[in-house]
């Protein structure tokens, strides 16, 4: 047998002979027995044939088949893309033409394979198309092109090396809640993914920064401060997209709305003082540019020791109405002002709370304290109802607007003399500003202020005014002044025991005929002590004891000054109490004056002239009484008397009755 120019004659049965491609097989097939011809081509493909035995060959013609390169051998996508596998092929093709074909596998050995498209004859880049991974971890897809011929009846072929395309998973986001805030809470989110791609990150986009949230940012959200400073909500959509592996997975949207908080209306009061019993009388209400409060929450109701509720008082939780407090009364046992502090908070419709409201109630306590009993009254009328005879009422220092009535024995005294004050600024009609009724004794009156009364007579009326019969009297360091209209204290007799001391009684006008600051009454006067005041600036005298009689008086220490008339008048002393009149200062009006006249003569206070028509005469003695100031007295046939020149009444005394007047000239 010639092998490539070579003759081989004597081979063994069984031998192996190696041809390269393109040997004829030339010999007397005759003498060759051959089981198997194995030709290699150049190592790149093998192709066998067998036979039992061959007697003769044609020859195997081994094709020279190229399966080309492909390229790059490694490329990663993700879930659902594909990619492009670049290819080539050897020019040269000595036997046959190849096919060519993709195969793909999940199995790097290709232990099983599929064809990846129909054979083709050209030499065009792979489009892989897309490619699926549903897990949630990388998966692998292999390709190889395979080059295959076939000769005489034989096939053969051959592949190209592998690429491996990693196909990534699609990373997702669980679709985060929506999420509804009220302006200034807090809001925050987190992410998450059940699918769980491993390195699965977050990225997000929000279109209402306004918010308090940035417009866009990876990872969670963190925990931030909500915004909303109109009256509408604010809405605002936030996108997520998960990534993992540079792939990208489909985002997730969801809201966040932001509510507006209603704002207390700033007139509403946040300080308010009332008087024990009043109504707290406070309305809530919201700004007119913020949004409408449905309800309203009360958060806490702060009373000071010594408060006492109303029935009925509001008590703290929600749903309140805006009237919540308005009937609220309050009761202050302490003998100070006291305070409650409401906090309230406004609530609109979608339950957002507006901020803390503070409003603070200021109680004034219950001015008017019974000692004896211990209990506490608003009023002074109130607390003199509730007394029993002999109880000790305190006025604490207040400004009483009212006028009193005393219908029992009572001990009625004042914290301050100066400052508490029983006023009738304001007050309708007219008045004294304490009466004592007819026959109630054992009253004491002291240490405060009777003052701007009006009043409708000086002889009905007074600052304090004992009506008849108040025995056992005493008014004691008090201020009374101003009272238009009347006098300043007045008591009619009969009347006995009396003390008036310490006391300041001023500027009682004459708007309604003449005004005394002190003065007593009618019928008999026993006991009756009037020391230590200060008495001015009256339109009519300063003290006096008018008509009736008087025993056991002692007006001593006063200061009077500056009245429009007597300084100090007293008519009647008689015993057998003694009387002293001393150690007074009287300026700027008629001093004091005392002068008995013969027993058989009565003197009376009224002036001459007062009934029209009335004759004069004269009385001799009365012109003696009269020439130390050069003037004449003349004396009606009613007894009634006057000096012609000062027009001042002098009086006239019968049976063993004294009297005092003022006159400059005889004063000693």
């Amino acid at each position: 047998m010639i092998v490539n120019g070579k003759s081989f004659n004597g081979i063994s049965s069984g031998a192996t002979l190696s041809l390269t491609h393109g040997v004829d097989f030339t010999d007397d097939p005759s003498t060759i027995q051959l089981t198997s011809i194995t030709a290699t081509n150049a190592g790149l493909h093998n192709c066998t044939t067998t036979g039992s035995p061959i007697h003769s060959i044609a020859g195997p013609t081994v094709n020279n088949i190229d399966p080309g390169t492909i390229s790059p051998a490694v490329l990663a996508v993700c879930n659902g893309t594909g990619t492009t596998i670049n290819s080539s092929i050897a020019a040269t093709v000595d036997d046959a033409a190849p096919t060519y074909s993709w195969e793909v596998s999940q199995d790097m050995a290709f232990g099983s394979y599929s064809n990846y498209n129909t054979p083709f004859y050209n030499t065009p880049n792979l489009n892989t198309g897309n490619l699926v991974n549903n897990t949630n971890a990388p998966i692998s897809y292999y390709f190889r092109r395979r080059a295959t011929s076939i000769v005489n009846g034989v096939t053969c072929s051959q592949v190209t090396p592998i690429v491996s395309v990693l196909v990534n998973p699609t990373p997702t986001v669980d679709d985060p809640a929506n999420l509804v805030r009220c302006n200034g809470e807090s809001a925050s989110v987190s992410f998450t993914s059940v699918f769980n791609v491993a390195g699965t990150s977050f990225s997000w986009t929000n279109d209402q920064p306004s918010i308090g949230l940035a417009a866009s940012g990876t990872g969670n959200i963190a925990s931030f401060t909500t915004t909303n400073n109109t009256n509408v909500p604010v809405v605002a959509t936030i996108t997520v997209t998960p990534s993992a592996n540079s792939c990208d997975g489909l985002p997730e949207t969801f809201t966040i709305t932001v509510n507006p908080e209603p704002v207390m209306d700033p007139a509403v009061p946040t300080t308010k003082t009332i008087n024990s019993y009043d109504a707290v009388a406070i309305n809530f209400a919201t700004a007119g540019s913020s949004v409408a409060a449905a309800s309203y929450t009360l958060v806490s109701i702060t009373p000071q020791v010594g408060l006492v509720a109303g029935m009925g008082n509001a008590t703290i939780g929600t749903g309140q109405s805006a009237s919540a407090i308005a009937a609220d009364t309050w009761v202050n046992e302490s003998g100070g002002p006291l305070t409650v502090t409401y906090v309230v908070k406004p609530v609109s419709a979608d339950n957002c709370e507006g901020d803390a409201y503070n409003i603070v109630v200021t109680v004034n306590f219950l001015p008017v304290h019974n000692v004896t009993q211990n209990t506490y009254y608003q009023t002074i009328q109130a607390g003199i109802a509730a007394g029993n005879p002999r109880d000790v009422l305190e006025w604490a220092e207040w400004t009483f607007n009212e006028r009193v009535v005393v219908d029992k024995p009572l001990t009625i005294q004042g914290v301050s003399k100066v400052n508490t004050i029983i006023t009738g600024t304001g007050l309708a009609g007219t008045g004294s500003g304490m009466t004592l009724n007819n026959g109630v004794a054992n009253v004491t009156i002291k240490d405060l202020t009777v003052q701007n009364l009006l009043k409708s007579g000086p002889n009905g009326s007074a600052g304090s005014y004992a009506v008849s019969g108040n025995d056992n009297l005493t008014i004691d360091n008090t201020i009374i002044k101003d009272n238009l209209g009347g006098s300043g204290f007045y008591a009619n007799g009969p009347i006995s025991n009396v003390l008036i001391d310490d006391n300041t009684v001023s500027g009682h006008t004459n708007v309604a005929g003449a005004a005394w600051g002190i003065v007593i009454w009618n019928g008999l006067k026993q006991n009756i002590t009037i020391t230590n005041n200060e008495v001015f600036g009256n339109n009519c005298c300063g003290i006096e004891l008018q008509d009736g009689s008087a025993t056991g008086v002692t007006i001593t220490g006063n200061n009077v000054h500056d009245n429009a008339d007597n300084g100090i008048g007293v008519v009647g002393l008689m015993g057998p109490g003694a009387n002293t009149v001393s150690g007074n200062t009287v300026t700027g009006q008629r001093p004091l004056r005392h002068r008995d006249k013969e027993p058989e003569r009565q003197w009376h206070e009224q002036r001459c002239g007062q009934h029209p028509g009335e004759q004069q005469h004269r009385e001799p003695d009365s012109t003696d009484w009269c020439r130390g100031a050069g003037h004449r007295r003349y004396c009606s046939l009613q007894a009634r008397c006057d000096c012609a020149k000062r027009g001042r009444a002098i009086r006239c005394v019968r049976q063993q009755q004294h009297r005092f007047w003022l006159h400059p000239a005889e004063y000693q």
